[in-house]
């Protein structure tokens, strides 16, 4: 799909726009054979820069209750914003 392909007379609404916006920042790929479908419940990625201090400190923690990084900063977060 290219940006041509997105261009439309009428108002895109926000699920249409989202969409085309997805089909445009993924890589082409070849097709293949039934490849198995990733889980729908991951909506994005996040890849962030931190300190290597607080990747230490959060190492020290982790070794304490068995949690991985990605699970402590998915708990704060949740934490934070669970509604």
């Amino acid at each position: 799909m290219s940006l041509k392909d997105t261009i439309k007379k009428k108002p895109m609404t926000a699920d249409e726009i989202e969409k085309a916006a997805e089909a445009i920042h993924q890589p082409q790929k070849k097709e293949t054979k039934a490849a198995p479908e990733k889980d729908a419940r991951v909506k994005h990625r996040l890849t962030i820069d931190l300190p290597a201090w607080l990747v230490e400190e959060m190492k020290s923690d982790i070794e304490q209750t068995g949690q991985t990084l990605k699970g402590v900063v998915l708990q704060l977060l949740l934490d934070k914003y669970r509604k």
